[in-house]
């Protein structure tokens, strides 16, 4: 028979409160990472989404990567891009598979550019082995800044055929010419291809954004500070490039050739020649002093020579001071002072009328300042958004300012 006395019994419980207090204070065991997406490029709460489709193994990807990055610092807030990694038909050897699955346990930890990097510069065929061994795992680990040893495999073989699966399923559903990634698809729509400069997917950010204008508004918010007679100024008023009929307009007033504001028709320009057919450049000569008239007097000649473009390259200081100088000369010989010279009541109207406001640069009607410049392919957007289709047709008709 066995008897516990009380000392035996104090032992125990004397144990077994020192067993607990070890237990307690030995370390959790690090808790494993989790790889349920892959952290989005921009703000998660951004009004129009991307879903970017690629495989990491397949070439190309970084500089998407930077194209990316500057499109939504563009944005400024209104666009995000989705990553999600697939797997491509033609790569699908031990090796790429190994390096795909990596990736994606690298990307998921936030460190998606400096593995896209590492891919670019090494290969995945070197990656690959260094996966082979511990001493290639920590040489990796060392290079972007985290371990993948204790990923759950078949987390990220879940997560890439998740992105192969919607990626197949947007196939299906898309018109275009689309069979392998890298490709996007804006929300609700299927997937496209595209390249570095990423022109398709502007165009479909730029109809999504004009969709959720239609839908948001149903009648024409009028705008506020627009002198009407800016909106579209006579075209013998200067020199105007891209015609009279395109839908918008950027004027700039000026009272001498070196005006400071011709240097900020550069990022105009810039525009221009993305989005050619969307806006026309009307430049104009204001004032009656002597550099006032030698302006005025050089864009008539160089519209009646069809030397628009070469003088606005002038103005703006993108030709050689050599080439200016030759075309001024040419200008000032060529031009007909009967046809260039403007008549009183012109004079006036520049000067001292309708026309005679704070010279610089004016988009619609309506004043362009540093920071509307500085986003203008949005400033435009938001003048079609607040605009009805026909108000362009009867602007050049609209009353004159009181």
């Amino acid at each position: 028979m066995l008897v516990v006395t009380d000392s035996a019994r104090q032992a125990d419980e004397v144990l077994a409160a020192l067993l607990a207090m070890l237990l307690g204070a030995a370390p959790a065991p690090p808790a494993r990472p989790t790889c349920a997406a892959i952290p989005v490029v921009g703000p998660s709460d951004a009004p129009m989404q991307v879903r970017w489709f690629f495989d990491p193994v397949v070439g190309g990807n970084l500089n998407l990567w930077f194209a990316i990055r500057r499109l939504v610092g563009d944005l400024e807030g209104e666009v995000s891009f989705v990553p999600v990694i697939v797997s491509s038909p033609t790569h699908r050897s031990p090796g790429e598979e190994r390096v795909r699955a990596w990736f994606t346990a690298v990307a998921c930890q936030q460190r998606t550019e400096k593995a896209l990097r590492l891919i670019a510069r090494e290969g995945t065929a070197r990656i690959s082995r260094w996966l082979e061994d511990a001493e290639g795992q920590r040489t990796l680990a060392a290079a972007v800044g985290v371990s993948t040893d204790r990923v759950r495999r078949r987390e990220l073989d879940r997560l890439i055929e998740l992105g192969s699966a919607e990626f197949r399923a947007r196939l299906r559903s898309s018109t275009g010419r689309v069979g392998r990634p890298p490709a996007f698809a804006i929300t609700g729509s299927g997937a496209f291809e595209d390249g570095a400069r990423l022109e398709a997917v502007r165009r479909a950010l730029e109809e999504s954004r004009r969709d959720v204008v239609r839908t948001r508004s149903t009648a024409a918010i009028p705008r506020k500070g627009v002198s009407q007679h800016l909106i579209r100024p006579p075209a013998s008023a200067g020199m105007l490039i891209g015609g009279v009929a395109l839908p918008h307009r950027i004027v700039i007033l000026a009272e001498q050739e070196d005006h400071p504001d011709f240097l900020l028709l550069n990022a105009v320009l810039e525009l221009r020649r993305r989005r050619p057919g969307w806006f026309a450049v009307h430049v104009i000569a204001r004032g009656q002093t002597r550099a006032a008239d030698d302006l005025r007097r050089r864009l008539c000649a160089a519209t009646q020579q069809g030397l628009e473009l070469d003088y606005l390259r002038v103005l703006t200081r993108r030709a050689t001071p050599e080439a200016a100088e030759a075309l001024r000369t040419s200008l000032d010989e060529s031009v007909d002072d009967k046809s260039c010279t403007p008549s009183d009541n012109e004079e006036d109207a520049l000067s001292e009328g309708s026309l005679a406001l704070p010279s610089g640069l004016w988009l619609d009607g309506a004043v362009l300042g540093q920071r509307e410049l500085a986003r203008l392919e949005r400033e435009i957007l938001q003048i079609e958004a607040t605009i009805r289709s026909l108000d362009a047709v009867f602007s050049a008709a609209a009353p004159p300012d009181p």
